[in-house]
């Protein structure tokens, strides 16, 4: 018994000081994957940026004009929190007065913009619906703040004069088979299409009608059908006249769902078609992205959207800018599949000081503002500190990839905008 005792004594110890050096390695880790406090860096900060109302129509004066002269200005965020939305309308509202755009640039699909635009001409909710039904539930998009937010940009739109009214191009990789069903049912009604004998549309539309399949069987079946336009050209344009090009666009994105082409190059392609379709040469375009796709240089783990159109031939490779948002103290609409989901769906453990994704120079911009508050700051001007180092770029997580860039990479090779968003709500799920 006496060595039993001893036994459980010696194991108790060494027990407490494993788990004592995993705390300090935690602790260790936290404190450097944050950084130290810069003064330098906060005296720059504390010039170069604007607290932004989100309750208001602010001015924005932290835009200088080479701002304004930007073709594709992107918004990116970690998704699942409230301010983000809110911002993304006010700074949509505001480039559309100040500098005339009307193209939001989006994380959707060809087939869910379609029926975006169909509900911001209309006003009929149903076509929102087919949007927004396969989300909820099942993502962080399927939120009553985005709902919200479409249905505010069609009361702006009413308020708008045609040549302003804000259209969405959806560029994005397919995201629902539900969707894809209701765009090819509505397209080809309003095309007028009939039943042909030679025509690959038939079997694709009988088989997206039928039994369910795999979406990559789907991207065979649609595959097959590009081919035959392809073959056959002349004929499909008798079939579809002037909408043969969207159509065939609409199957190039259906075959992608059997293709193992990256998520980012898809959506440089898309863009590239709808610049020549739609004659975005000299047009300005804004949207709200993931963090990862507005990052303009090349990471560790690949290269993000931004940086392949600054790679380029497009006529706007050279006038891009990003604004990227930070968090802290803010509750996140968790994703439906996340384990273990919190019993209201929301965590505040994703913010970017920890305990599971950290951001080397958080501190500073901590340091510089307000509790429950919404900050954008100027990284780029002369002389700034984020012209020659990392700092707020190398964003570290316990739980997905880690965004490092490379070396020889600065901060406003990535952004040339942070924003901070302070203490938000979580996104709102939206319920059946």
């Amino acid at each position: 018994m006496n060595t039993l005792k001893a036994f459980l004594k010696r194991f108790l110890i060494i027990l407490l000081s494993l788990t004592g050096l995993v705390l300090l390695a935690f602790g260790v880790y936290v404190l450097i994957s944050q950084g130290t406090e810069s003064d330098s860096h906060q005296a720059y900060l504390k010039k170069n940026m604007e607290q932004i109302a989100l309750d208001s129509s602010p001015s924005f004066q932290i835009f200088d004009q080479e701002f304004y002269q930007n073709q594709v200005i992107l918004l990116g965020e970690t998704h699942g929190y409230q301010a983000p939305q809110e911002l993304d309308f006010i700074i949509l509202k505001h480039l559309n007065a100040r500098a005339g755009v009307r193209n939001y640039l989006a994380e959707v699909d060809y087939c869910q913009a379609w029926f975006l635009n169909k509900y911001l001409r209309t006003g009929d909710e149903n076509f929102l619906k087919i949007v927004f039904e396969p989300w909820i539930n099942q993502a962080q998009w399927g939120s009553e703040e985005f709902y919200n937010k479409i249905k505010k940009i069609h009361a702006l739109n009413a308020s708008l004069p045609a040549g302003r009214q804000i259209r969405f191009l959806g560029i994005d990789k397919i995201h629902s088979i539900a969707t894809v069903k209701a765009f090819l049912g509505e397209f080809l009604d309003e095309v007028n299409y009939q039943p042909t004998p030679g025509s690959q549309i038939d079997s694709l539309r009988a088989y997206l009608l039928g039994e369910a399949a795999p979406k990559e069987a789907i991207g065979r079946v649609a595959g097959k059908v590009l081919e035959d336009i392809d073959q056959k050209e002349a004929f499909y344009r008798d079939l579809l006249g002037e909408h043969c090009p969207s159509f065939r666009h609409f199957i190039q994105n259906v075959a992608y769902l059997d293709s193992n082409t990256p998520t980012d190059s898809l959506m440089l392609s898309n863009l590239t078609f709808l610049t020549n379709q739609l004659g975005l040469a000299r047009e300005k375009m804004y949207g709200l992205w993931g963090y990862y796709h507005t990052l303009q240089s090349p990471l560790r783990i690949g290269v993000p959207f931004a940086a392949l159109v600054k790679r380029s031939d497009l006529p706007f490779r050279d006038k891009v800018v990003s604004l990227n948002i930070l968090s802290l103290g803010s509750d996140m609409m968790i994703p439906p599949g996340f384990k273990p989901q919190p019993p209201d769906g929301k965590v505040g453990y994703f913010n970017n000081n920890g305990p599971f994704v950290f951001v080397d120079g958080i501190k500073d911009l901590k340091a510089v503002t307000e509790d429950n508050s919404v900050t954008i700051f100027k990284l780029d001007e002369p002389g700034s500190p984020y012209r020659q180092s990392q700092k707020l770029a190398r964003v570290k997580t316990w739980v997905a990839r880690s965004f490092i860039p490379e070396d020889d990479v600065v901060t406003t090779d990535l952004f040339q905008y942070a924003v901070l968003v302070r203490d938000s709500e979580a996104l709102t799920p939206l319920r059946n």
